[in-house]
């Protein structure tokens, strides 16, 4: 739809935006989530965790925030601000690589005789993870790494005050506001990346295997 927009018409959609971003100010439309039920194959329908929630969101958002993540992503990699084993939701990146390394963790323990080595996995699964995110400290995470102060005034006035309804068979509930990260967003992967990025900071001498959360 966007696509077929006349001249005018993406002029005035790219003043919305740099409005956007030059003030730190997100339309309140854009923080406006409708969650739609989609059953769980082979699960009871009578259970609401039998359903996958899934969250539409407004299209000039997104396509606010896809501007956003690709300065703020670029921003990030050029400075080289991920820890290098972090792996998911990165371009040229793949959780396959972490993979790889367990893999090769394990054959030089066994290749290695004297000291003997041992491997030890931990895995963690983070369900409901965007849920479970704590937004302050988002924003304070991000000017611990030095991201310039535009990207997290935007970030905050993208956080900020977000609400969701949910729509089912024509019918719609009250919207209710939400903590955590929006699911359904273009910027939030980005986000969460920045939130769990400094786990391995505490204990450097280990290694640490990011891979993709469970979000339903």
């Amino acid at each position: 739809m966007l696509q077929n927009l006349s001249p005018l018409g993406r002029r005035c959609l790219l003043h919305i935006a740099n409005l956007s971003w030059l003030s730190g100010e997100v339309p309140a439309t854009w923080r406006i989530a409708e969650i739609r039920p989609i059953p769980k194959p082979g699960k009871p329908p009578n259970t609401t965790s039998s359903f996958c929630p899934i969250s539409l969101l407004s299209c000039i958002g997104k396509l606010v925030e896809r501007l956003i993540h690709e300065r703020l992503a670029h921003f990030l990699e050029s400075n080289h601000l991920h820890h290098p084993a972090q792996a998911g939701f990165r371009r040229n990146r793949s959780t396959e690589e972490q993979v790889a390394a367990v893999t090769q963790f394990i054959h030089d323990s066994f290749q290695q005789r004297r000291p003997p080595l041992s491997t030890a996995l931990i895995l963690a699964d983070f369900s409901r993870a965007y849920d479970r995110v704590w937004r302050k400290a988002v924003l304070a995470k991000m000017a611990r790494k030095g991201i310039p102060t535009c990207f997290i005034k935007w970030v905050r006035g993208f956080l900020s005050d977000r609400k969701a309804f949910v729509s089912w068979q024509g019918a719609s509930s009250r919207k209710r506001t939400f903590s955590g990260l929006p699911q359904g967003s273009v910027l939030a992967p980005l986000i969460w990346l920045i939130y769990m990025d400094d786990l391995l900071d505490s204990n450097p001498q280990s290694s640490l295997v990011f891979t993709r959360a469970t979000l339903c």
